[in-house]
Formats: structure tokens, C-alpha cells, sequence
């Protein structure tokens, strides 16, 4: 399971807001992942896929900042992981 710290910003908070998920559903499933990141086709950026507390899968978009810490861009639910 991966270790970050997480920056929000007020934009990323109200984008995942829009898909129905909070902070502590994307936090959830980043942390509780066993899958290593994989890249955004369309926009270049890191991704990880994981399940929130309800269960629900999501896909949570990021920059990396440094060794820990990560920025959310976004994320939403979808209906399986993705293949590579």
C-alpha cells in the first residue's frame, strides 16, 4: 500500500465534490490501493484506482510533489479498473 501525504486545493475539493465523493473517500482509496500507479492517456498525469469506504471504485488523478506528498486533481467512480 502506497504512503502519501495529500495537498488539496479548493478546486480539486469541489471537482470530486461533483462525482459525489469527499476527501476522506479519495484519501481511502489511494492509501488502501495495492495497485502501483499507472498514467493518464489523456492527460499525461498519474493515476490510481482504489475503492472508497462504501466500496465504491474509483480512478483519482494526481501530481506527485515530492516523494510523499501528492496534489489531487480529481476523481471519480468507475465501473472497473482499467486495463493496462
Amino acid at each position: 500500500m502506497p504512503y502519501h501525504e495529500f495537498f488539496w486545493t479548493r478546486r480539486a475539493l469541489v471537482k470530486i465534490a461533483e462525482h459525489g465523493l469527499t476527501a476522506d473517500d479519495v484519501e481511502h482509496a489511494v492509501l488502501k490501493t495495492r495497485l502501483a500507479p499507472r498514467v493518464s492517456r489523456s492527460s499525461g498525469l498519474p493515476t490510481y484506482t482504489g475503492r472508497t469506504p462504501a466500496g465504491e471504485l474509483i480512478l483519482v488523478v494526481f501530481e506527485r510533489l515530492d516523494a510523499t506528498q501528492i496534489m489531487v486533481v480529481t476523481a471519480y467512480p468507475i465501473e472497473h479498473e482499467r486495463s493496462r
